[in-house]
């Protein structure tokens, strides 16, 4: 009857939708029936940690039979593609399948094959400089390792390739004023330059 009682029956998982929880519970079935005082963390670990979409997770035995598992997600920063496969950019560095989480934001289309911590580094100069990432449409990434932007108004900034954030601030600073409203273009590329071009409606 003791054994019984320490074998683990329940293992609840909050912090997910109903769906993400169903589908890290699957892959936690394997520790049902087993013995709580035998199961180490680590072997929890390794299972949630085989989730891209996971940021932080706590684990807590709670004798005799219950484990309790709190997870957090990591924010989904934006949507591309690898070999023709659709992925969100997690905020933890990884790559997560569109068929592994759920989504409820608008996110950023990025285009190109960029190291993911590139990416990262640019999104932290954005979010530092309060530029809103709500209103960024497309990002494009080159070869020289270079980046364009294009907001949901139409308009693009072409970044250099070095000192992108006083590129960014450049922008920031220019954005709102009345003569660069109506551009299409803010060509950063160049120092000490800046390239401004108007498509004709």
């Amino acid at each position: 009857n003791y054994k019984n009682l320490i074998k683990i029956k329940n293992i609840e998982i909050s912090g997910l939708s109903i769906t993400e929880q169903k589908k890290v519970k699957k892959n936690l079935e394997v520790f049902k029936n087993k013995n709580i005082f035998l199961i180490k963390k680590n072997e929890i670990k390794d299972v949630l940690n085989s989730f891209n979409f996971i940021n932080y997770f706590t684990i807590n035995k709670n004798f005799p039979s219950k484990i309790k598992i709190f997870i957090q997600k990591t924010d989904l920063l934006g949507v591309t593609f690898i070999n023709e496969n659709k992925f969100y950019i997690g905020e933890n560095g990884k790559f997560i399948s569109v068929s592994n989480t759920e989504n409820i934001k608008k996110l950023p289309l990025v285009f190109g094959k960029f190291p993911i911590n590139e990416f990262l580094e640019l999104h932290q100069k954005i979010i530092h400089l309060k530029i809103s990432n709500e209103k960024i449409k497309k990002f494009y990434y080159f070869q020289s390792k270079r980046w364009d932007i294009e907001f949901e108004s139409g308009k693009k900034l072409k970044l250099p390739i070095k000192n992108v954030e006083y590129a960014l601030r450049i922008f920031n600073t220019l954005k709102d004023k009345k003569e660069f409203v109506s551009s299409d273009i803010i060509d950063l590329r160049l120092n000490d330059k800046i390239i401004v071009s108007y498509e004709k409606k």
